[in-house]
């Protein structure tokens, strides 16, 4: 079934129908008309198609390194009840930390299938602008956790410093002194950053942070980081 028919059943002009499904103003008479013939044709809207002819498509796009990491899945819970209270339904992607799919994920701004990106992994500006292009639409993601100061975007995070500080000197509070950190090889913001939280806090309790404590992943993942859990504690 074509928009055309819907139209020619409700006996209104094709951009009248359209009006409709796009929720714009039209007589409450010619509406009732419109979504009379929908229901009684079983008419489903493109609104994949419809979406490139309007400026705001409602969604947001937010691009994960893995979706299975519960640290990722709380933040998400908390974006799409905020953003379905505002009326905008959310994509979801993972990059699964590559450069090439996230740079992929990030063009879908270049159309106008998602009104902004979130963004939980970092990227250098230059990378971004080779795909964007356009200043106004690079301003459309906003980096959440992880983040690039210098890329000039609105970004959300936590104190990953004082974080890792709390949590070492309770770790030191209950009688524990062989602490060890499992970080990435690449150089993640989050990671650097709570590498000096815990170097501070056992200096300030008197302790010396062994290098061959630091642990380097391969991979962000929980699996890694229990495969090398395991191995310390056996």
């Amino acid at each position: 079934m074509k928009i055309n028919d819907v139209a020619e059943y409700a006996g209104v002009s094709l951009a009248t129908v359209s009006r409709v499904i796009n929720g714009k103003n039209v007589k409450k008479e010619t509406r009732e008309r419109v979504e009379e013939a929908i229901k009684k044709l079983n008419y489903t809207p493109n609104f994949m198609a419809s979406s490139l002819q309007r400026t705001k498509s409602n969604m947001l796009l937010i691009i994960v390194p893995e979706i299975s990491n519960p640290y990722y899945s709380a933040i998400l819970e908390g974006v799409e009840v905020t953003a379905k209270s505002m009326g905008y339904n959310i994509i979801l992607g993972s990059s699964y930390s590559s450069e090439a799919q996230l740079l992929d994920y990030l063009t879908l701004l270049n159309t106008k299938l998602v009104d902004g990106i979130i963004l939980m992994e970092k990227i250098k500006k230059d990378k971004i602008m080779e795909k964007i292009k356009d200043e106004n639409v690079f301003k459309k993601i906003v980096q959440c956790s992880e983040y690039i100061e210098e890329n000039g975007l609105t970004y959300v995070t936590i104190d990953h410093k004082k974080a890792a500080y709390e949590a070492v000197s309770h770790l030191i509070s209950i009688g524990k002194k062989d602490i060890y950190l499992f970080s990435m090889k690449k150089n993640y913001t989050y990671s650097t950053l709570r590498r000096e939280g815990l170097i501070e806090a056992m200096r300030d309790n008197g302790l010396e942070f062994k290098k061959e404590n630091e642990i380097l992943l391969d991979e962000l993942s929980i699996k890694e980081a229990q495969k090398h859990m395991n191995i310390i504690l056996n």
